[in-house]
């Protein structure tokens, strides 16, 4: 796959992202990166054309910091897509206006959708990080479990029994 010419990453803020991670690897402090290309194929072939273009120095970068990365947030796919790229979690998810059509056969050209635009939400700590999606235009019902006839609330409350008892 050829790869177009957009959003290099200048030696000078590899260097920066470097001592970033050395710094952070030092004081044994957790790293979030966000990013707007993704250095590595996602299977989309229009978009893996315009991935990160010094993806291998990046992903050398990387792979010789001790820093503990945590977590790779990147957008521009316009898809939710979310995996492990060596030993780094990632995700990123459906743009604000136009989303990318999931194909990942041997297009040509991007097709695009109109699936629900959506913001992600990132709650982080010492012990987990957890990303909530939120498709801010979905203008149907909330529904109250408690009054949904479709509800089972007898499994419901074995279910909170058996929290319970393992917590406890």
């Amino acid at each position: 796959v050829e790869q177009l010419r957009i959003q290099v990453p200048s030696k000078d803020r590899q260097a920066w992202l470097k001592a970033e991670l050395n710094a952070a690897a030092a004081e044994d402090q957790p790293v979030y990166l966000f990013a707007h290309h993704p250095p590595f194929q996602i299977h989309i072939r229009m978009m893996d054309m315009i991935r990160l273009v010094q993806w291998r120095e990046v992903a050398a970068l990387l792979t010789e910091t001790r820093a503990d990365i945590r977590h790779y947030f990147f957008g521009h796919v316009h898809r939710p897509i979310s995996g492990c790229w060596r030993g780094i979690p990632f995700s990123t998810l459906y743009g604000t206006n136009h989303q990318v059509a999931l194909d990942l056969g041997p297009a040509e050209h991007t097709h695009k959708t109109h699936e629900a635009p959506s913001y992600n939400v990132a709650l982080l700590s010492d012990e987990l990080t957890v990303i909530h999606t939120c498709p801010f235009t979905y203008d149907g019902a909330v529904i109250d479990h408690r009054s949904d006839p479709n509800t089972d609330h007898a499994k419901r409350e074995a279910g909170r029994a058996q929290v319970a008892a393992q917590e406890g």
